[in-house]
């Protein structure tokens, strides 16, 4: 045991020789280590330097000046320069160029600028927009005429073949030549009181009795139809129809129609020259029943 803690004594004790003799031998940190110059090389020197050197052994071998004051202050006087290279270009430049530093003192510093407009100006300038070099004013353009737009119109109708050559005619005169055409119409020629159509033994029977109740305006037809009459008016038809209605009987009011053929003038002309309304109104006139419409152009 105690052979143990002397061993352990003697390890501390060696530790503590190395690590002081290792701090001792190691550099400071922060301090660089500069190895020796070798011999027979000159140290390296500044121009600065030189100069105080210089002005040194010039003012030793002056007789004048050999004083040994005088060479302190000349020593002083090159370190303060030294120490201030900055100063001492400043006063060598404003020697050597007086006017221009004069010049430079007079003329006022530029103002400054904002920010904003300094990177405007470092910003290239846009090119010039294009300006038409041709300023004369312009001769001033006819307007187009304008595009012809077909128009179709139809006039009539015409009641009969005499009327319609009639318009014809005159529209050759002016100028506007048509297309014909017809087509069948009903037309409406008055009103019916009849008895419709029934057996013929019960139509001769009908007839004797109207006979003896004092008619005899009747007309009996092929499919045994008893015709009362044909008026041009519907009061008057109606009166007939209840005169028999009060004999006993039940006739019937109808209107009656028949077919005819009518006629048409198909024109078709290019604006602006359509048909006036005042040569329209010279053919109605003498013809107040025909009238003219838009149609479509086929």
């Amino acid at each position: 045991m105690k052979l143990l803690l002397i061993l352990l004594i003697l390890a501390n004790l060696l530790a503590f020789a190395w690590i002081s003799q290792h701090d001792r031998s190691e550099p400071a940190d922060g301090q660089a280590e500069f190895a020796a110059i070798p011999s027979g090389l000159q140290p390296l020197q500044l121009l600065s330097e030189r100069e105080v050197d210089a002005d040194i052994h010039l003012a030793a071998t002056e007789p004048d000046g050999g004083s040994l004051a005088s060479v302190k202050r000349q020593v002083s006087e090159a370190e303060a320069e030294t120490d201030n290279p900055a100063e001492a270009a400043g006063e060598s430049d404003s020697e050597a160029e007086p006017d221009v530093a004069a010049e430079a003192e007079s003329v006022p510093p530029p103002p400054s600028l904002p920010t904003d407009m300094r990177s405007r100006e470092a910003e290239p300038a846009p090119p010039p927009s294009s300006v038409p070099t041709d300023t004369r004013p312009r001769e001033a353009q006819p307007p187009e005429p304008p595009v012809p737009v077909e128009v179709c119109q139809s006039i009539g109708p015409f009641v009969s073949e005499e009327v319609l050559n009639e318009g014809v005619a005159w529209l050759k005169e002016h100028d506007r030549p048509g297309q014909v055409r017809s087509e069948k119409v009903k037309e409406q020629t008055g009103y019916w009181v009849y008895l419709p159509a029934m057996a013929p033994e019960l139509a001769e029977q009908i007839t004797d009795e109207l006979e003896e109740k004092g008619v005899k305006d009747y007309y009996r037809g092929r499919r045994n139809e008893i015709s009362l009459g044909i008026y041009s008016r519907e009061d008057v038809a109606e009166r007939r129809r209840q005169q028999i209605v009060a004999l006993g009987y039940e006739p019937v009011l109808a209107p009656r129609f028949r077919n005819r053929r009518q006629y048409w003038i198909d024109l078709r002309e290019m604006q602006p020259e359509v048909l006036t309304d005042a040569e329209w109104a010279e053919y109605l006139v003498n013809h107040p029943n025909v009238a003219r419409q838009s149609a479509e152009c086929r």
